[in-house]
């Protein structure tokens, strides 16, 4: 198996492509494909005041960071954009503004609140996805 930088991802999308094959015991070929690696990233957020109330001014902080292959631990992800987003009670998320992350890839911003409701982000190339939230062990 042999890794190749992967062309078709953008430049600042750290990620690598490889094939595989795989071999039964018989040495019949079982299964091949077509792999894209990418880093493991992880996004904190905290939003101040709690509970999110209408016309309330909310300080949101927080820190992207992203698995260092060569340090072998997390590290802040710099000049990455994070989007806030915003649902209100029975409703789905909507943005309602995009921050960029410092060189320590730490963010802070204000909102304010147009009604009650609860804070996320999201940070590209990421996609947002409705439904139960895996917690990933540090």
């Amino acid at each position: 198996m042999q890794a190749t930088p992967d062309q078709s991802s953008p430049p600042s999308t750290p990620a690598w492509a490889t094939s595989f094959t795989s071999v039964g015991t018989a040495g019949e070929t079982v299964d091949t494909g077509d792999v894209r690696v990418v880093r493991a990233a992880r996004l904190s957020l905290n939003a101040t005041p709690e509970p999110v109330k209408k016309g309330r001014t909310l300080t949101v902080r927080g820190k992207l960071e992203r698995a260092s292959w060569a340090r072998l631990r997390y590290s802040g992800y710099s000049n990455r954009q994070v989007d806030l987003l915003f649902r209100a009670p029975g409703g789905s998320y909507q943005r309602v503004k995009t921050v960029t992350t410092a060189s320590d890839g730490s963010l802070r911003t204000t909102v304010k609140a147009a009604q009650d409701g609860a804070v996320a982000a999201v940070a590209a190339p990421f996609a947002f996805r409705r439904g139960p939230c895996r917690r990933h062990p540090r």
